[in-house]
This record gives structure tokens, C-alpha cells and sequence, in this order.
């Protein structure tokens, strides 16, 4: 495919808007922090390399969900909430978790926009329909006024309490911290008198 796009011959139909989408993904890979970066790209020589030699590729034994997020032109605050209803909706979990959205913060600064979602998350029960704590994630996308209008939002996410920061496609939801940042929760309710 690369050689196809690449070369003296114009592609034409279904093939010149393929070419286009790759070089624009290209394009927008050059935005990308230094360490996601050089990353990607070995990834990606290593992924063309194994093809041209033809050894199929190995599959990872747990996939990280990931979808197709808006790019910098068509993000919209309502998009944003959707397709974080949509990212959140390819986590395997408990049926039991419920969880509520809301846009909490808007910066913006020389280069971006950052937009910050709240999701809450909380395991209401029949004797406790109101629960005792919830387990808070926080989403921010980055819409970039530097990069191609066509290139996707950054979306970054962090749990309560915690500085380590995961990317979308590169982590799943971990059930287990939310279980412990409500056990944790509860545990310093309980020992803390009014």
C-alpha cells in the first residue's frame, strides 16, 4: 500500500482517499509528545517490516479498547460527551457500575483548548440506592490549534487520586482501583467523627 501512494502515478477513486488518510495520519503523528512518538513509529516500521517478510502479526493477549475520536475541527462539547459514552461503553465490566458525565473545566491556552470530563462511577444496591462513595476518572481532550484542523483530539485520563496519566487504546479500565478508591473512601468516612 505505501509503495501505491508513494511514486510517479496520481491514484485514482477509492485509492487516492486511502493515500490521503495515510498521509494525513502521518502528518498528524509528527504532533505527537516524544515519547508517544518515537513509539509509534518504530511500531509501525516493525509492522511494515513483518508484512514485507510475511510473518503475521502477534496478538496481544489483552486488547485495549480504543475508538475513533473528533478531530480538532468538528470537537464540540456535546461530541466530546458522546464519545466518551462510546469509549466507556467498549469496557468489559460489571454490570453493577453506573456512571454519570459532566464537563467540569475549560482552559485554553496559547496552543490548545483543554476540555475536562468527570465520570463518576458508583455500585448502588437495593439496601443502599444511594451510595456511600463513588470512584471519580477524569478525561481531558486536548483540541490543538497548532496542528492539522483534521487530526484527532488528544484524550488523556486519570483516576482520583492519582497522578499517573493513561491513554485511550493503551489501557483498560481497571474495575480493581475503582474498588479501591470507594473502599478507601469509605474506610477514612468511617473513621473521621463530626
Amino acid at each position: 500500500m505505501a509503495g501505491l501512494c508513494e511514486g510517479g502515478n496520481e491514484p485514482s477513486g477509492s485509492l487516492k482517499a486511502i493515500c490521503k488518510y495515510k498521509m494525513q495520519n502521518v502528518e498528524c503523528e509528527a504532533y505527537l509528545d516524544r515519547e508517544t512518538f518515537p513509539r509509534r513509529m518504530v511500531d509501525r516500521i516493525i509492522r511494515e517490516a513483518k508484512a514485507w517478510l510475511g510473518i503475521e502479526e502477534e496478538r496481544r493477549a489483552e486488547v485495549c479498547p480504543d475508538i475513533e475520536w473528533p478531530s480538532n475541527e468538528e470537537f464540540t462539547t456535546d461530541l466530546g460527551y458522546s464519545k466518551l459514552q462510546e469509549y466507556i461503553s467498549t469496557w468489559t465490566r460489571d454490570d453493577s457500575w453506573l456512571h454519570c458525565i459532566n464537563l467540569v473545566e475549560w482552559q485554553m491556552d496559547a496552543a490548545c483548548d483543554f476540555y475536562v470530563y468527570k465520570v463518576m462511577w458508583s455500585m448502588p444496591t437495593k439496601t443502599y440506592p444511594t451510595p456511600y462513595a463513588v470512584a471519580s476518572m477524569f478525561f481531558t481532550f486536548e483540541v490543538s490549534r497548532i496542528k492539522p484542523a483534521y487530526c484527532p483530539v488528544e484524550v488523556k485520563f486519570v483516576y482520583e487520586a492519582s497522578r499517573f496519566v493513561y491513554q485511550p487504546g493503551r489501557a483498560n479500565i481497571n474495575e480493581q482501583r475503582l474498588y479501591d478508591i470507594i473502599d478507601s473512601k469509605i474506610k477514612m468516612f468511617r473513621n473521621t467523627e463530626f
